[in-house]
């Protein structure tokens, strides 16, 4: 059996170590029940979506949608005596 590592859509904080069982419909509920949605998409890093757990290698990460496209992790460049901060709410980023 393999294992993956699930994360929300657009985050990579309280990430979930699961076994991957038969399906990918088994991988949805076990991430529903982990994150307590209705999880209907998996997302590699890249943003393919999975549709086979064949396609799935040992410690892949995952991202878990409730059917919104996947959120690109967006890279943040921090320069020295910037007064703006960036925060993530809702898979939205917000510069303050």
């Amino acid at each position: 059996m393999k294992r993956v590592v699930l994360f929300r859509n657009g985050t990579e904080v309280d990430g979930k170590v699961v076994m991957v069982t038969h399906s990918v419909d088994e991988l949805l509920q076990t991430a529903s029940s982990k994150f307590n949605i209705t999880a209907t998409k998996l997302f590699t890093p890249q943003g393919g979506e999975i549709d086979d757990v064949k396609l799935l290698n040992n410690d892949d990460i995952l991202y878990v949608s409730c059917g919104e496209n996947f959120i690109r992790k967006q890279e943040h460049k921090h320069s020295s005596g910037s007064d703006w901060i960036t925060l993530n709410v809702g898979g939205e980023y917000i510069q303050v």
